[in-house]
């Protein structure tokens, strides 16, 4: 028996052992057992009733994928309870963790129709439910487009903006919950439905979750389903308390049978870029997404995302921002700024209290590549190793050096400059008719420059000349990932406040500037007292921006 297993495909993920697929297990003696579940009946009734309702498939009868089958003959495993002398639903919660593009969230739509109208469970209650209102809507929508495209569903369900009802049966709905959670006190519900729990923050969010499991607590055979990409760790968020538990009842260190852990990832420590790995992570690769989309995340996502998203391990908040060696690599002895007046020049300028630190950093597009210049002022340090008292920037001397580049070297059409600190002195500046351009850091400019940067320096487009300050506070930088994507440069939560990175951010603030007017589709940058949203409307050119008259 033991041969003959071997031998058989693997559908289950690590520790998983290799089994054929349907509702079999290995028993304690190395044989396989069979289980009772009431998995092929949800099966039938998906493959039935649902539809397909994104990309190439959509209308298409809802086939699923081994693996898919597997997870669900598994889910819906059955134990006797002696209580009520009957088989009764094993598990009641349960944590799912698959990479991205895997078709997770029609999958929970699915099983979302299914527990409504197929389970029989009197007035039943589904709740739709994820951390954003976005992420939420596009779980509801897929149920509810499956039940009108499907003529079975359509013909007992009526489906309305907020809700999907069974006319025929009282209280039977699937509804979606906003971020916010809405009025759920009271509620009976039967099954919530959490997708990307690794966004659910701690608040108001983690509330409504909590509220969701209190309201199961009526139902004698209530089932959390929570699916989700990896997330980040150290941050004690609610996701990563879900999957250190599921590893230790996966591990046998905890003892709870109505818990449901399933994850597919790739080896710790493994190589990220050896996309022979993806598989592991990606039960549907081949399918929904081909290797072709993976090769090209590659170039453009930081390791720490692409192993997040496409390899579903969990990473640390805070990481290196670049490979090692990377900004080395773009080391050029002559990277000098060229000094005309038809080269276009970029200035990023992250100012700070006058006891802090302050850089200027300008960028300039030269045969292909984006030359790098700094100026930095930075509190200086004692042989005690403790900072300078006495020492403050001088704010004049930081706005005569711009006034010298746009005046006497460089044609600057941009001058980005975060408005927190500096807002009177840009104000002058403005008035004397250098382009300045307000750059607030927040999440909105800091996420796609930190990602943009990343990918010039590692790509070798861009070149410096080794000025040790600059890659000083280049390896200060470390990039912290956000609870729903994207990472931006910061000193991090673990790093002492006096190693400075102003000069990494004013870098990124520069070729922001200088890649939203020079790259493929160039788009509109906004002037001085502006409103900051707005700047990311298409445009052939700078507008509402000062020029200077040099």
């Amino acid at each position: 028996m033991t041969t003959e297993v071997a031998a058989l495909p693997r559908l289950r993920p690590e520790p998983w052992p290799v089994l054929p697929l349907g509702p079999f297990r290995l028993a304690a003696d190395g044989s396989v057992e069979r289980f009772k579940t009431t998995g092929p009946r949800v099966i039938r009734f998906i493959e039935k009733h649902c539809v397909f309702t994104n990309g190439e498939w959509v209308g298409q009868p809802f086939r699923l994928l081994d693996w898919e089958k597997q997870l669900v003959l598994d889910l819906f495993e059955l134990t006797w309870c002696a209580r009520h002398q009957t088989w009764c639903r094993r598990y009641r919660t349960a944590l799912i963790g698959v990479g991205k593009k895997n078709g997770k969230t029609e999958l929970v739509a699915a099983l979302g129709v299914y527990g409504l109208v197929g389970d029989g469970e009197p007035a039943p209650l589904i709740i739709c439910a994820a951390a954003g209102d976005d992420q939420a809507d596009l779980v509801f929508n897929a149920a509810r487009t499956m039940c009108e495209l499907s003529p079975s569903l359509s013909a007992v369900l009526e489906v309305f903006d907020k809700e999907i009802i069974v006319p025929e049966m009282t209280n039977a709905r699937l509804v979606r919950v906003p971020a916010s959670g809405g009025r759920l006190d009271g509620k009976n519900i039967y099954w919530p439905l959490c997708d990307e729990l690794h966004e659910w923050a701690p608040g108001q969010q983690e509330k409504t979750f909590g509220m969701m499991r209190g309201g199961m607590a009526a139902r004698a055979h209530p089932l959390n389903i929570n699916i989700t990409t990896a997330g980040l760790t150290d941050e004690d968020l609610l996701w990563e308390r879900y999957y250190e538990y599921g590893r230790k009842v996966e591990s046998g260190e905890i003892d709870d049978p109505a818990f449901f852990f399933r994850w597919w990832q790739a080896p710790e420590g493994c190589d990220y870029k050896d996309l022979s790995l993806l598989p592991l992570a990606n039960p549907s690769f081949g399918v929904t997404v081909q290797e072709e989309f993976y090769r090209d995340e590659l170039s453009k996502r930081h390791e720490s995302e692409y192993r997040r998203y496409y390899l579903n391990q969990a990473v640390a908040a805070e990481t290196l921002w670049l490979p090692q060696g990377a900004w080395d690599a773009c080391r050029v002895e002559d990277a000098e700024l060229l000094e005309d007046r038809k080269t276009a020049t970029y200035l990023g300028w992250d100012a700070s209290t006058k006891y802090d630190s302050t850089a200027i950093v300008a960028v300039q597009k030269v045969a292909g590549k984006w030359r790098v210049k700094s100026w930095v002022w930075e509190r200086p340090v004692g042989q005690d190793g403790q900072p300078v008292t006495e020492w403050e920037i001088s704010g004049v001397e930081v706005a005569n050096l711009v006034r010298s580049l746009c005046r006497e070297k460089h044609r600057v059409v941009g001058i980005a400059f975060d408005p927190a600190f500096i807002t009177w002195l840009a104000q002058e500046l403005a008035g004397e008719g250098l382009p300045m351009l307000d750059w607030p850091q927040t999440d909105t400019r800091m996420l796609p420059a930190t990602q943009a940067a990343y990918e010039v320096i590692v790509k070798g487009e861009l070149e410096h000349d080794g000025n040790p300050t600059l890659a000083r506070h280049i390896s200060n930088a470390v990039a912290v990932q956000t609870s729903r994507g994207g990472e931006r440069l910061t000193k991090g939560k673990k790093r002492r406040s006096r190693k400075f990175i102003d000069a990494a951010i004013a870098m990124l603030m520069a070729l922001d500037v200088g890649l939203r007017n020079e790259g493929p589709e160039p788009v509109a940058v906004l002037g001085i007292g502006d409103s900051g949203d707005s700047a990311d409307r298409p445009g052939p050119e700078f507008r509402g921006v000062r020029r200077a008259a040099f």
